[in-house]
């Protein structure tokens, strides 16, 4: 028998997001543990990174492209109490906070389940 409120989870409609959202992309990403934002060095844009038992990767929020990949970080997971990875690419050596939710400007929202990143921006 199938827990009342899971099945109406499971049974509710899919629906696109309401305006002012749009996705973005819908990236597959397996193991994921986490993700966080940061700016890029040389241009100040946010920057999406996603860390997974395979390793980190690095997006452009506003496009869904993934910029650069670390399939051997020194770190997987965060090594201080400030919840901080280093990145890769342009994000190299860089601390990069763990979030969920919203980017610091508000302009992006990350929805992350353990096999998948949602990113929408408005």
């Amino acid at each position: 028998m199938t827990d009342p409120v899971r099945r109406r989870f499971l049974d509710a409609a899919v629906v696109p997001a309401p305006p002012p959202w749009h996705q973005v992309a819908c990236a597959a990403v397996g193991g994921l543990v986490g993700v966080g934002f940061a700016p890029d060095p040389a241009t100040g844009r946010e920057l999406l990174m996603a860390v997974s038992h395979n390793g980190h990767g690095l997006f452009d929020p506003a496009s869904g492209e993934l910029l650069a990949r670390d399939e051997d970080p020194a770190t997987l997971y965060p090594d201080d109490e400030e919840l901080t990875c280093a990145g890769p690419g342009s994000l190299a050596g860089k601390p990069v906070l763990r979030v969920v939710g919203f980017s610091p400007s508000g302009s992006t929202l990350v929805a992350a389940t353990t096999s998948d990143v949602t990113i929408l921006a408005r």
